[in-house]
């Protein structure tokens, strides 16, 4: 019987490794599954992944943090019923969470409870996870927070809605009784600089996001329900309801907007606003395949620009003025798989620069992605039978690995199976690392190459993927532990 096993083991570690890596996949680390799910890198290069998740025992919220090599450093929760609308990393790599809250909730022991009937939080945690400090604001009635901008300067932007007059630090933001929107400027310390709220005269607004161009004018998405008078100022708007991008100069008076339709569509969430200069950018990411997935640019006079994939799922992100992208795309195009992934730069105004196309088929999801260099990138991807993993892959790995595998000596390890330690052959001066990951794809150890024999005696047994990093690129095969 235990031949069998390691028989089929072995028939099915080449399986497995093609699961859990692709060409141009430096690593891949798993990572807990939820909802909202997302990704932020600091100026480190560390990666956070983030969603919500719904069971009392892990809380409202979770986030991991993740260093260069993949690994997991440290973890946090909020528990109870905070909704997190905003993860963001200022320039000393503090980690700042912005959210709303209808009842008491707490992260790494700290309370947070509500004003009124919902209120919003603003937590500070350091790099390594410690709170250092919390804030919770709001009316008696309903004050709630969408997005949170950090501008050049290291101010804050905080863009939502609110019923009802409240303060923030001794300052006023006044209200009345419809929920209207604000935007609101702090410094660090979230000592107020201005606040400008919105006029209705019946129905609702509210910020959903907020961006501050290099110019010092501001993008925000204003999501308007029926009666909106003035914001800073009288503007008319080009269409009713619904859901909009607006262009406002530096004394926050609206100059131009476009519409883009109705919230309520199922298949159109508009995500991620950011800027390049004095343009706007952000993704629709359909959610359902018979609905293009696109990359949006809005001018100041809020023209769009846009590309589309077909049936796609979309990460994108924005670096030293270029926009970078991750897709899953269903395959229309004769490959040999059912996806293929995407992956590359566009110019500011949407002109594909660089593109890389993976073929070797994923069952999945690109959720987000952060452009580490014109080459790399952290992805956040969903494996709908396997997981949810983030991880780094590179465009150059991918298009040099085969040569790189043909030129170097071959990688092996002896014995295999093994069930006590294993002795890696083959490691060659460039090498630097040494990491096993599990068929899921999680990283379980990782050593320098120096030393060649490995203990592997605490593993269960299963199929591992060992690889080999470093100058000379990765080289990876597959062991079974007995």
């Amino acid at each position: 019987m235990k031949n069998t096993y390691v028989a089929i083991c072995i028939l099915l570690s080449g399986l497995f490794v093609n699961l859990s890596y692709s060409q141009g996949w430096e690593w891949r680390t798993l990572v807990t599954a939820g909802v909202d799910q997302g990704i932020v890198m600091d100026h480190s290069n560390r990666v956070y992944a983030y969603r919500h998740v719904n069971t009392s025992s892990i809380g409202g919220f979770s986030m991991d943090k993740l260093d260069v090599t993949g690994a997991i450093l440290w973890s946090a929760s909020i528990s109870g019923d905070a909704m997190v609308t905003a993860v963001r990393v200022d320039a000393a790599d503090n980690v700042l969470l912005l959210g709303n809250i209808t009842s008491a909730c707490a992260i790494q022991g700290q309370a947070l409870i509500p004003v009124g009937s919902q209120s919003f939080f603003l937590v500070k945690l350091s790099p390594s996870g410690a709170v250092l400090s919390s804030s919770v604001y709001g009316s008696p009635t309903v004050t709630f927070a969408n997005d949170l901008f950090i501008t050049s300067s290291g101010d804050y932007l905080i863009g939502g809605a609110s019923s009802g007059t409240f303060s923030m630090n001794g300052y006023a933001i006044n209200g009345d009784t419809l929920q209207t929107c604000f935007l609101v400027k702090t410094d660090a310390s979230q000592n107020v600089i201005w606040a400008d709220k919105g006029v209705m005269t019946s129905g609702s607004s509210a910020i959903d996001e907020i961006a501050e161009t290099t110019s010092g004018n501001y993008f925000m998405v204003l999501n308007m329900q029926f009666g909106f008078v003035d914001f800073n100022g009288p503007y008319t708007f080009s269409s009713g309801t619904g859901q909009y991008i607006t262009y406002m100069n530096s004394a926050r008076q609206i100059q131009s907007d476009a519409y883009f339709g109705y919230t309520g569509l199922s298949f159109f969430h508009p995500y991620k606003l950011s800027v390049i200069n004095d343009n706007a950018y952000m993704k629709n990411q359909a959610s359902h395949h018979d609905y293009a997935g696109e990359i949006y640019r809005w001018d100041p006079a809020c023209v769009q620009t846009n590309i589309g994939w077909p049936g796609s799922n979309i990460g994108y992100s924005t670096l030293n003025g270029k926009v970078y992208f991750s897709i899953i795309e269903w395959n229309n195009s004769g490959m040999p798989n059912n996806f293929w992934r995407k992956l590359g730069t566009l110019s500011p105004v949407l002109a594909i620069e660089k593109q890389h196309v993976d073929s070797t088929g994923t069952d999945g999801a690109d959720i987000d992605m952060q452009a580490i260099d014109t080459n790399s990138y952290y992805i956040l991807e969903d494996e709908s039978f396997f997981g949810v993993f983030v991880g780094k892959y590179n465009m150059s790995l991918a298009a040099s690995v085969a040569g790189i595998n043909k030129k170097s000596n071959p990688l092996s390890v002896y014995p295999n199976p093994a069930s006590g330690s294993i002795t890696v052959k083959g490691l060659e001066p460039g090498d630097e690392l040494i990491r096993i990951y599990n068929p899921l794809g999680m990283l379980v150890f990782t050593a320098a190459a120096s030393d060649p024999q490995i203990a592997i005696g605490m593993l269960p047994p299963a199929v591992y993927s060992l690889e080999a990093a470093g100058k000379n690129g990765i080289r990876r095969l597959s062991f079974v532990k007995q």
